[in-house]
């Protein structure tokens, strides 16, 4: 994760850099950094590229940037687990990418939901995996969604056919936009206090 001054935008210069791989992640070692809205707490993630969890760990994080110039790890996410009744007993056991992919990001547009207590991620063979992040230091999942398999292949990948979760957006309302590489868009809800 890199830190940039942009105050001149012509000449933005480094702050610093927190490394994280080796050993966490893919080659894609942050695949994401977004600001929690308010707090001086950044969620980063890799991506997995390699199916089957062929590759150094996968990680999702909340890194403290109170002192920008030393940003630093809180806590690194539980990985997801899957339930009971599922067919396999891993995520990497189950086939295809298994680790996380895309947070939701504000951007700054009202209509969507603010990067603040939840943490929406697409999570490929996980689902959706909504972390709570009220204490940076202890997040936790609050909910999660994993559609069934795909019937259809329309895609090259994965090799085996199942649920790779790619995108997730939220509305200010709390509706979830995610989409899956072989089957679509899936449109949710999430409720909360």
């Amino acid at each position: 994760m890199v830190i940039l001054d942009v105050s001149d935008r012509e000449r933005p210069k480094h702050v610093s850099t927190l490394s994280v791989y080796p050993p966490l992640g893919s080659t894609i070692a942050v695949h994401s950094a977004v600001p929690l809205v308010g707090r001086d707490v950044v969620v980063i993630n890799s991506e997995a590229l390699q199916e089957r969890g062929a590759e150094p760990a996968d990680y999702v994080a909340t890194v403290d940037i109170s002192d920008e110039s030393d940003p630093t790890v809180m806590a690194v996410f539980p990985r997801p687990q899957p339930p009971n009744c599922y067919s396999a007993r891993s995520f990497a056991e189950k086939g295809g990418r298994s680790g996380p992919h895309n947070q939701h990001q504000q951007q700054g547009l009202d209509c969507l939901a603010p990067n603040d207590r939840f943490v929406y991620l697409a999570y490929f063979n996980a689902g959706l995996q909504i972390y709570d992040v009220s204490d940076p230091r202890d997040p936790f999942v609050d909910a999660l969604y994993i559609p069934d398999d795909p019937k259809e292949r329309i895609g090259p990948v994965p090799s085996d056919l199942v649920h790779q979760a790619e995108d997730v957006i939220v509305g200010r309302r709390g509706v979830i936009y995610i989409s899956e590489a072989n089957s679509g868009i899936y449109i949710l809800n999430h409720q909360h206090d």
